[in-house]
């Protein structure tokens, strides 16, 4: 009877000391499980943290290059630099996109002058199988510099949609052939009062892409032409 009372004296002690391991385990594990869920929250909080300043870089990044447009403001919005870089910056881009009907008008910039050319940028929207485009053109002016209007379609003219942080979603049509294309061949542009022809691409993208894409920053947008010589 003794040696029975015995063991089962031994068998509480050893369940009373397994109980007591487990429930130290248990409270390393519970203790190393919130450990782990910090880990984790801080790990996202870096990563959020990484993402904004890669963001924040991208875009400082992306607006230090676009300082090569750095030339003289031109009013409207139109900057240039030498004799072939031309930015246009057109502000409250949203209203006029949202607001477009078949009847809205061109959008011009002001009157410079590249290569001797007296000219002005505009943009449209245009409908193709019944989806809107965004349409980008220079007007040349009628004027004295008519005699340079030969030159400069012989230029190698790239019209650019310039994305505001990203470089590689920037979008670019070159015309490299001996004349650039008349878009008043394709599309039915207005022409303002003193324009003798309308030059440029009949569809940079479309406004879906245009409005997801991010190419509207502060209800801002960023045109660009730079026509070169072909050498």
């Amino acid at each position: 009877m003794t040696k029975i009372l015995e063991n089962v004296d031994g068998v509480k002690y050893e369940r009373e000391r397994i109980s007591t391991h487990v429930q130290a385990d248990a409270r390393t594990a519970a203790e190393a499980s919130g450990k782990i869920e910090d880990v984790l929250v801080r790990m996202q909080c870096l990563t959020r943290r990484a993402e904004a300043i890669e963001d924040c870089t991208a875009q400082h990044f992306r607006m230090t290059s676009l300082s090569m447009f750095t030339g003289t403001w031109l009013g409207r919005g139109v900057s240039y630099v030498g004799d072939k870089h031309v930015l246009w910056c057109v502000e409250g881009i949203s209203e006029h996109i949202d607001t477009w009907t078949p009847s809205s008008k061109v959008i011009y910039s002001d009157e410079f002058v590249i290569h001797g050319c007296e000219v002005k940028l505009g943009y449209c929207v245009r409908i193709r199988e019944s989806v809107p485009h965004i349409v980008l053109f220079f007007g040349i002016c009628e004027g004295q510099n008519d005699l340079n209007i030969r030159c400069l379609c012989r230029c190698r003219v790239t019209f650019s949609l310039i994305h505001p942080m990203l470089r590689p979603k920037d979008v670019q049509y070159r015309i490299d052939g001996g004349f650039l294309f008349s878009i008043t061949y394709e599309w039915p542009v207005e022409r303002e009062s003193g324009m003798s022809s309308l030059y440029g691409v009949s569809s940079v993208c479309t406004v879906d892409e245009f409005k997801e894409d991010g190419f509207i920053k502060g209800d801002t947008i960023y045109f660009a032409v730079t026509a070169e010589e072909r050498i």
